[in-house]
C-alpha cells in the first residue's frame, strides 16, 4: 500500500532549481495558458470589434497617436492622466501594437492582453507549486483556470487596449509583492521589486495600494519578530514612499464624486458585495468567502517557523484583493453599488487565494486546526462546500454576463460601426449628432467625434471595418452578369457601400464574368474582401491579378457564405492589380465588395480567434499528459491530501 504524505514531508520537500522546477510543471502551467488563451479567444471571436471606442479615442489617438505622427509626442504625454488614472505603459503599449501593425486594431488589442493575462496567471501557478510543493499543482490548477477561461471580467477581454491597464496593475502588483516579501533588503530580488512597485503607479490610480499589501505583511512578519525591526526600514520606507506617490499622483475628477460612497453605510455595503466575490448580491457572505485567507493569517502570525514563503505570498495576495476592494468599495460605491465587471479579474483572487489557503491548511496544517487529524474529513467536507459554492456563484454570474450584458455590447458595437461607416460615407455630422449616445465612438460630443475621424492622420490607421476601401471600377468591356448592388439585399448593408452580384436576372444560361480595370496598389500587406454566395464551390471563383508579373492569387473565404457576408483575407500584390470573378450559373451566385487594407498582425489575431478550439485541445491535451505523470510519480490516486 502507498504511503501517505505527511505534513512534513511536504515542509522539507527540497525546492526544486529553477529549470527542473520548469521541466517538472511545463506541461499543466503550458495548459493552463492554453485553456485560458482559447477562452479568450473564443470571446473575442464571438463579441469582439476592430472598431475602438469610448475613452480610447482620447487616451490613444488624441493623447499618443496623433502626437507622435504629428512628430511631437513628449515624455509628459505619455504621463497624461485618464480620469484618476496615469497610463504611462498603456500609452506605450498602444503605440508599440500600432507601429508594428501600421493600423489601430482594437481586436489586435485584445489578442495581445489575452496573452498577457493568461501569461500572468500561469506564471503565478508556476511560482506558487514551486513554493508548495510540486505534488500540490492538480488542487491550484482549477481556481487559476477558472479566473482565465470564465467570461465574468469580459468588459476587460473586449475591452481592447485602454482596459491592459488593468492587466499592468495585476503584473506589476504581483511583482512587487513576490519580490519585496521573498527577498531580504538591498537584495537584487528586492531591488526587482522595488521597480515593480513604482511601475505600478503608472496602471491604475489603485496601484499604490500594491505597497499597502507589502507594508502590511512586513508588519505582520514584525509581529512574528520584533527584534527583526531594523532589517525592515527599507521595506517599510519604500511601501510610504510608494504610497504618498500614488496619492499626490491621482488625478482628481469632479464629476467623478457622484460615483463614490457618500456614507458609511454606502461604503460596507459595497466593500461587502466585492468581498463576497462571485455572490456579489450577497454581502454577508464575504464573511465565508475570506474564512480561510483569514485562518491562515493567524496560523502564520502564531507559528514559530520562519520560511513560510507560500504563506506569505498568498497572504501578501490576499492584502491587496482586500485593498483593492476598498478603493472601489469607496470610488465607485454610490448607493452600496455592485462591482464593475472590469474589476473582476482582481477580484477573482478572492477565490484564487482563498484555494491557496485551503490547500496550504488541509497539507501543511492539519495538525493544527480544530478538531484535530481525527476529523479531518470535516475540512475536507467544509473545503468542498467551500469550493462548489464559489463555482455556483461564478455559474450564475457568467450566466447574466452571456444573456444579457455582453449582448447589449455586442448590439451598441453593431451601431457603433454603422454610425460610423454613415459618417465616413457622407461626412455629415447629423449622422452622429441625431444618435442615441451608446450608438456613437464618442458619446460625450458627436462633434469632436466627426473631427477625429475626418483627421487625415486617423484615416491613415482605421481598422479595416470603417477603412475607406480600394475603389474598383469595372472592365464593361470584359464584364458580363455582375451587376451594381446584384444578389444581396440592400436592408444587409451599408448606404452608399457598391457591391457586385452575378444575379443579373435575365435567365441566360452563360457564365457571368467580372473583371475590374486596374486597382491601386495597398500600402498595406493584407486585402480583406467581403464576399457572399457560393465562392469555393465548383463553377465559383475569385482571383487578384498582379499586374505587372500577371501572378493571381485565389480568394477564398473561411466558410462558405451564402446568404451572409463573409470577409476573405488574401495577401495584397506589390503592384496594381485587377480583380476577376466568374460564377457558371445564377444558382451558384457570388457577390463581393471592395477590399480594405489589411495589417500583418491583424491577419495573424484573426487567425489566432478561428483556432482558439486548438488552443484549448491542446491544452486540455498537455493536462491530461501532466495528470498522469502526476499519478505515476506520485503513486498515489488522489493527489495530495492523504487517506485518513
Amino acid at each position: 500500500m502507498n504511503a501517505a504524505i505527511t505534513p512534513a514531508d511536504l515542509k522539507t520537500e527540497p525546492k526544486p532549481s529553477r529549470w527542473r522546477g520548469l521541466r517538472e510543471h511545463l506541461g499543466w502551467v503550458l495548459s493552463l495558458f492554453l485553456v485560458g488563451l482559447g477562452a479568450k479567444l473564443w470571446l473575442i471571436g464571438r463579441s469582439g470589434t476592430t472598431l475602438p471606442f469610448w475613452d480610447a479615442w482620447d487616451a490613444e489617438a488624441v493623447w499618443t497617436y496623433i502626437p507622435w505622427f504629428e512628430g511631437h509626442l513628449s515624455l509628459p504625454d505619455l504621463f497624461h492622466p485618464l480620469n484618476e488614472h496615469r497610463l504611462f505603459f498603456t500609452h506605450l503599449y498602444c503605440l508599440a501594437l500600432l507601429l508594428l501593425n501600421g493600423q489601430w486594431d482594437n481586436q489586435l488589442q485584445m489578442a495581445a492582453n489575452a496573452i498577457i493575462h493568461s501569461g500572468t496567471v500561469a506564471g503565478l501557478g508556476w511560482s506558487m507549486a514551486r513554493l508548495m510543493g510540486r505534488k500540490v499543482w492538480p488542487f491550484i490548477w482549477p481556481p487559476l483556470a477558472l479566473a482565465l477561461a470564465l467570461p465574468f471580467a469580459w468588459e476587460n477581454t473586449l475591452g481592447g487596449g485602454l482596459y491592459t491597464q488593468f492587466y499592468f496593475l495585476l503584473v506589476f502588483s504581483l511583482l512587487m509583492i513576490w519580490f519585496m516579501l521573498l527577498y531580504p533588503p538591498w537584495s537584487v530580488g528586492w531591488w526587482v521589486g522595488v521597480l515593480a512597485g513604482v511601475s505600478v503607479l503608472f496602471t491604475a490610480a489603485s496601484g499604490f495600494l500594491a505597497g499597502g499589501a507589502v507594508g502590511g505583511l512586513t508588519a505582520l512578519e514584525l509581529l512574528k519578530r520584533p527584534r527583526t525591526w531594523r532589517k525592515h526600514l527599507p521595506t517599510f520606507a519604500v511601501c510610504g514612499l510608494i504610497g504618498i506617490a500614488g496619492l499626490l499622483l491621482k488625478a482628481d475628477v469632479p464629476h467623478h464624486k457622484a460615483l463614490q460612497a457618500h456614507s458609511p453605510a454606502e461604503f460596507l455595503i459595497a466593500l461587502g458585495n466585492n468581498l463576497a466575490w462571485p455572490w456579489i448580491v450577497v454581502p454577508p457572505y464575504a464573511a465565508v468567502n475570506l474564512f480561510p485567507l483569514a485562518l491562515l493569517g493567524w496560523i502564520y502570525l502564531t507559528s514559530k517557523e520562519e520560511q513560510l514563503n507560500a504563506e506569505k505570498v498568498t497572504l501578501g495576495i490576499g492584502a491587496w484583493v482586500l485593498l483593492q476592494s476598498m478603493a472601489a468599495a469607496y470610488a465607485r460605491g454610490a448607493g452600496g453599488g455592485l462591482p464593475f465587471w472590469r474589476y473582476m479579474d482582481t477580484s477573482s483572487f478572492i477565490m484564487i487565494t482563498g484555494c491557496f489557503s485551503l490547500v496550504l491548511l488541509l497539507t501543511r496544517y492539519r495538525q493544527r486546526l480544530w478538531f484535530g487529524t481525527g476529523r479531518l474529513w470535516l475540512w475536507r467536507v467544509g473545503a468542498a462546500g467551500w469550493a462548489l459554492v464559489c463555482v455556483a456563484g461564478l455559474w450564475l454570474l457568467c450566466d447574466r454576463a452571456l444573456r444579457l450584458d455582453i449582448p447589449e455590447r455586442e448590439f451598441f458595437q453593431r451601431m457603433q460601426l454603422k454610425t460610423t461607416r454613415e459618417f465616413l460615407a457622407t461626412d455629415d455630422v447629423n449622422v452622429i449628432l441625431h444618435k442615441p449616445r451608446n450608438y456613437r465612438l464618442r458619446p460625450d460630443s458627436a462633434q469632436i467625434e466627426a473631427e477625429l475621424l475626418r483627421n487625415p492622420i486617423i484615416l491613415q490607421i482605421l481598422p479595416a471595418c470603417v477603412r475607406k476601401p480600394l475603389n474598383v471600377i469595372p472592365d464593361e468591356a470584359a464584364t458580363h452578369g455582375f451587376t451594381l448592388h446584384g444578389c444581396m439585399p440592400p436592408a444587409r448593408n451599408q448606404p452608399v457601400e457598391p457591391w457586385w452580384g452575378s444575379c443579373a436576372g435575365t435567365g441566360s444560361q452563360a457564365p457571368s464574368v467580372f473583371e475590374s480595370k486596374p486597382v491601386q496598389k495597398s500600402s498595406f500587406p493584407f486585402l480583406q474582401f467581403p464576399v457572399a454566395g457560393y465562392l469555393g464551390e465548383p463553377g465559383v471563383s475569385m482571383s487578384i491579378t498582379n499586374s505587372p508579373s500577371g501572378k493571381a492569387e485565389a480568394v477564398r473565404p473561411s466558410r462558405l457564405a451564402e446568404n451572409r457576408w463573409v470577409d476573405a483575407i488574401v495577401p495584397a500584390p506589390a503592384g496594381e492589380f485587377k480583380i476577376t470573378a466568374r460564377a457558371e450559373s445564377e444558382a451558384k451566385w457570388l457577390a463581393f465588395k471592395e477590399p480594405r487594407e489589411l495589417g500583418r498582425l491583424s491577419v495573424w489575431t484573426v487567425r489566432m480567434v478561428a483556432a482558439w478550439k486548438y488552443f484549448v485541445i491542446v491544452g486540455i491535451a498537455c493536462l491530461c499528459l501532466s495528470l498522469a505523470l502526476h499519478r505515476e510519480k506520485s503513486g498515489l490516486g488522489t493527489g495530495v491530501i492523504p487517506p485518513d
